[in-house]
């Protein structure tokens, strides 16, 4: 009469008995994964998962149990496959080359997850990135991603981006981890690839950053690309409020700007002429990017200060300020305009100008809290909410604060009371 053992005693068995008899479980349990009985094959995959070294050994038995017709018991043996770690790799890379659909899927997967455990297998994966199944491709290209050592196989990755389905995304992720060495190849696809490949090309080169600098004519390209094919569609919408709010989304969702956001003190020369540019619309992009860049657009600084100065568009000014502000205290030297154009009379521009100065810090301080004083309570109150924003590094300005604190203005002396109490508090 044959006997079956419930999980609980096998797994007891396992842990508690010598190496001869937890191997001789192992085979028990690898004949029970070939039951025809459901649950005596998900309950073998599930005390597997928790058999330690000697399930070693049922690594093969495993890999074919990938192609059970049922989730649960492939779900279980994929992850007993992936806690045994590099012993799984070798059957995994000959599962990768299986016939069936579930088989390959679920050896891509695991092998994802075994992450640089896996790094074996990167020129297997490689050659999957072709496979006829949208799932095995898109976990092959995660695979690559997660092992980290896509060198072996740009020219397939490169040839990923051109994959209408998720594995370009990951693709692009893996691209990346090659740095400098992939540029070339994203170039090529940036410049002639299909509008995805493009997409997932400067996405690559974005996380690439600095390292990608010569990339940057053909980002500049593709940033003119798509703000003119953003435009276009905006421009269509007759409604002013939805044709905003449609651009704004526009520029959040922009792929190049991120990209170039992200290329440091290499992007700022191609940000300094949009930011020339006499398209108001072009120049908010060249403020978002600015924004991205941080500290290292400080060489833009004097184009970004022209248009706080200039620009007859109140929330372009206030974009401006904010681009300002990113760049940090090495932006000091724009604190006289930002102290100026927090005094004008559109609140969105006047409250990112006070906002800019609490960021730049340090010499900006006596302008908020001179603000404090000013003949306009919007006035007041912004440069109350950027001395709030400063926190403890505005004590300077408590004097100024408390003898702010009964203000005719209840919007003010609410604003300077939560200034009081942020400044006040501890680091």
């Amino acid at each position: 009469m044959k006997l079956h053992y419930a999980p609980a005693l096998v797994l007891a068995l396992l842990t508690a008995t010598p190496a001869v008899a937890a191997d001789a479980d192992v085979q028990s349990l690898v004949g029970r994964l070939q039951s025809p009985r459901l649950s005596e094959r998900v309950d073998a995959a599930k005390a597997l998962c928790e058999a330690g070294a000697a399930a070693d050994r049922a690594v093969p038995a495993l890999v074919a149990a990938l192609r059970d017709e049922y989730f649960d018991v492939r779900e279980n043996a994929a992850e007993a496959l992936r806690r045994r770690g590099t012993a799984s790799v070798p059957t995994l890379l000959e599962a990768l080359k299986g016939d069936h659909f579930y088989l390959r899927h679920y050896a891509a997967r695991t092998l994802a997850r075994l992450g640089p455990e896996a790094r074996a297998a990167v020129s297997a994966l490689g050659q999957s990135l072709s496979d006829s199944a949208i799932e095995v491709r898109e976990k092959s290209a995660e695979a690559i991603a997660n092992i980290g050592e896509p060198a072996p196989v740009l020219p397939q990755l490169l040839k990923a981006l051109e994959d209408p389905y998720g594995a370009r995304e990951h693709a692009a992720r893996a691209l990346a981890l090659a740095g400098r060495t992939a540029v070339p190849g994203l170039v090529k696809a940036l410049e002639s690839g299909p509008p995805h490949a493009r997409d997932s090309a400067i996405q690559a080169l974005g996380r690439i950053g600095p390292d990608a600098a010569e990339a940057m004519p053909a980002m500049l390209d593709a940033l003119k690309r798509e703000f003119q094919e953003a435009e276009q569609k905006a421009s269509a919408i007759e409604n002013a409020g939805i044709r905003e709010s449609v651009r704004g989304h526009q520029v959040r969702d922009s792929q190049a700007i991120v990209a170039l956001g992200r290329m440091g003190e290499a992007g700022v020369g191609a940000v300094v002429e949009i930011l020339r540019s006499d398209d108001p619309q072009y120049q908010r992009w060249g403020l978002e990017i600015t924004g991205r860049l941080g500290p290292a657009a400080r060489p833009a600084l004097a184009e970004l200060v022209r248009i706080l100065k200039t620009s007859p568009d109140p929330s372009q000014r206030a974009r401006a300020a904010g681009a300002i502000g990113s760049i940090g205290p090495s932006a000091d030297e724009a604190v006289g305009a930002l102290a100026q154009a927090m005094r004008a009379p559109e609140e969105v521009a006047a409250r990112h100008c006070a906002l800019a100065l609490a960021k730049v810090g340090g010499r900006a301080l006596p302008s908020l809290a001179e603000g404090l004083k000013d003949a306009s309570p919007q006035t007041r109150r912004v440069a109350a909410l950027g001395l709030r924003t400063m926190g403890p590094d505005a004590r300077q300005a408590l004097a100024a604060l408390r003898a702010a604190a009964n203000d005719a203005d209840p919007a003010v002396r609410d604003e300077v009371a939560q200034a009081i109490k942020a400044v006040e508090a501890q680091k």
